[in-house]
């Protein structure tokens, strides 16, 4: 019995070991070593980066059972937080107020950024190119991630920042992206062949179409959002759109992110809070823009990293350039380019989605992108054959026309003369970097900003320049703002670029078929013609004329001078210098009289029909004859 009650003890011990472990164990807390890396794709600049890893918190990982519906998972969490290595207090615990910040983990990045860099003390460890950018033996918890690169960087390169929670072994994806947009002409109106097969419209790499005065191209511009816009207090995104003299906007047929349409502000069941974008025409537009889609949250979720596409339509009207330089079609997106975000976005009230002009508000700009409407055309004198003037005939013109694409894109060059800077994000801009904080006169209309303090004025100030300045009142209007240091955010000041455009030339196909009448001078146009080979025909003819014969007119584009050359019935003609249009002179023979060519002929066939008539008779007679002899 008493070894029995002994055993039972040994069971017990046992037993509540046993349990002991496996609520250690249904805890899942504990502390472990965990490590970093960053990943290769898709950031293919990595190498020439070095990486801080500051330790903001510690904390033990805890797991824990949830259900959502009818799914059960584990997840992961981290309890017990204190403060890291990097933060200061280290090893004090961390309040709730303070975690509630991580919530915001843009926001809490920024916000260690922007500090002293004291208060983040010294890094505990690096991720670069001699350890694989992998960090190894970290305490779980909370780390920022900086980005140390100075200097220059390669092109389409930026500075980076992180947050990251490490529960475990974790791998992150430098995010470095710029916007990007460019055009296409895709028009369903004028077909295109490529390789001798039939597309729906123009569309690819063409950004040139050769159209007809009145016909209406459409056009897509598609730009993407940098993925990192949600780093941005307020993001700024604008599509600008500029057309020549030549093209007439029609209207903007839609506004899609990712092939979703997007809530235009002031629509029809749009309120203001749910609006997406706004439209800007006329002067309420930066740049002599015809328009402007300007994004109204592009710093959220639900469209950084996405591709917005605005599909929109233009006539080609009577002040279209005729052969010459074509019609330009110009595409750019402004958007914010501060790659610290020191300067969050102050946006225009009057004009939600763009910058306030009274602010000061760092912008960048994508390289432009160019489509141009390339025309020719004939302009044909009726004349008789004293070469006069007749009216009363019609003329079509028919024939295949091979529209030169011409995709006009621009690239950012090193140069002394060059008036951009390029920042660390990738971007250029016109904004030259303050070297040091600097007091400008406030632009018109300006409501915020500085006036110099009077002598005796007692209250909050600061100095610039050896003088002082004090905030405006409410009723005051500024003489100044403020232009803050920023040479931090250039990646070389002394370095300046220029713009420089490259092409490419792709050729589609579509058919030209007109008939018009001759005005009462005699004359016509065929205008909007691409180069091919055209017949021109005489459909209605003067009274008491004959019919002209058919023309062939062959048009002719170089893709490197951007002119036009031609040819009628072989012989070249040169265009006029005031219309572009190729001169074509047909002549109609009055009735009574033959053409030169064919009269000749005719009376060739006549006499020679009469000499064979004649022949017959006499041949016929002496045969007569000899019988009867």
């Amino acid at each position: 019995m008493k070894g029995q009650v002994k055993t039972m003890k040994h069971i017990k011990k046992m037993l509540a070991a046993v349990l002991a472990c496996a609520m250690v164990m249904a805890m899942g807390i504990g502390a472990f070593a965990a490590s970093i890396t960053l990943t290769d794709e898709p950031d293919k600049f990595k190498d020439d980066h070095t990486y801080n890893v500051y330790q903001i918190f510690t904390g033990d990982v805890a797991t824990k059972t949830v259900t959502e519906g009818e799914t059960t998972k584990t997840v992961k969490e981290l309890q017990n937080v204190k403060y890291g290595s990097s933060y200061g207090d280290t090893g004090a615990s961390v309040p709730k107020s303070v975690l509630d910040q991580i919530e915001d983990a843009r926001a809490f990045a920024d916000s260690l950024v922007k500090a002293d860099p004291a208060v983040l003390g010294d890094p505990v460890a690096q991720l670069k190119k001699d350890n694989g950018f992998k960090a190894e033996g970290l305490a779980t918890g909370y780390y920022l991630i900086v980005d140390t690169a100075t200097g220059e960087l390669k092109e389409g390169d930026v500075y980076s920042q992180y947050i990251v929670q490490i529960l475990e072994d974790v791998s992150i994806a430098t995010k470095k992206d710029v916007p990007e947009s460019k055009k296409e002409i895709t028009s369903d109106d004028h077909p295109s062949s490529e390789g001798g097969e039939a597309n729906p419209g123009i569309s690819g790499d063409k950004k040139t179409d050769n159209v007809s005065i009145g016909d209406t191209v459409t056009f897509t511009v598609t730009a993407k959002v940098p993925a990192h816009a949600t780093d941005y207090d307020y993001y700024y995104f604008i599509i600008g759109d500029k057309l020549s003299a030549g093209l007439t906007f029609g209207e903007i047929k839609s506004v899609q992110v990712d092939g979703t349409d997007m809530k235009k502000k002031g629509a029809n069941g749009v309120e203001d809070k749910d609006a997406e974008y706004a439209l800007y025409t006329g002067a309420d537009t930066s740049n002599n823009n015809t328009f402007e889609v300007a994004l109204l949250k592009a710093n959220t979720a639900a469209f950084a990293g996405k591709t917005i596409t605005v599909v929109y339509t233009a006539t080609l009207n009577e002040n279209a350039v005729i052969g010459g330089e074509g019609n330009d079609n110009t595409v750019k997106v402004t958007y914010s380019n501060d790659p610290n975000n020191k300067y969050n976005g102050t946006n225009d009230e009057t004009k939600p989605g763009k910058p306030d002009s009274t602010k000061e508000v760092p912008t960048g700009e994508t390289p432009e992108e160019v489509t141009k409407t390339f025309t020719s055309g004939i302009k044909l004198q009726k004349i008789d054959q004293d070469g006069n003037a007749l009216k009363g005939a019609s003329f079509t013109i028919e024939g295949d026309s091979i529209n030169k694409v011409v995709k006009n894109v621009e690239t950012f060059e090193e140069a002394s003369d060059g008036t951009y800077y390029k920042l660390k994000t990738g971007a250029y801009t016109t904004e030259a970097p303050q070297t040091e904080d600097t007091m400008v006169a406030a632009p018109a209309g300006a409501t915020d900003g500085y006036v110099v303090a009077a002598a005796d004025f007692d209250g909050e100030t600061i100095t610039v320049g050896g003088t002082k300045y004090r905030v405006v009142n409410k009723d005051e209007t500024p003489t100044h703002i403020l232009k803050k240091k920023n040479v931090e955010l250039y990646e070389d000041v002394a370095k300046k670029y220029k713009k420089t455009t490259t092409e490419q030339v792709v050729e589609t196909t579509n058919h030209i078929s007109q008939e018009l009448p001759v005005n009462d001078d005699g004359t016509l146009n065929f205008e909007g013609l691409g180069a091919g080979t055209y017949t021109i025909k005489e459909t209605t003819v003067p009274d008491g004329y004959s019919k002209a014969s058919d023309t062939t007119v062959v048009i002719t584009f170089n893709n490197t001078t951007k002119k036009f050359t031609a040819t009628v019935n072989g012989t070249e003609v040169s265009e006029d210098a005031t219309t572009n249009l190729f001169p074509v002179d047909v002549k109609n023979i009055a009735g009574n009289a033959l053409p030169s060519t064919g009269g000749i002929g005719t009376t060739i066939f006549y006499v020679v029909g009469t000499i064979l008539v004649l022949g017959a008779g006499v041949l016929l007679v002496t045969k007569r004859r000899m019988r009867a002899e």
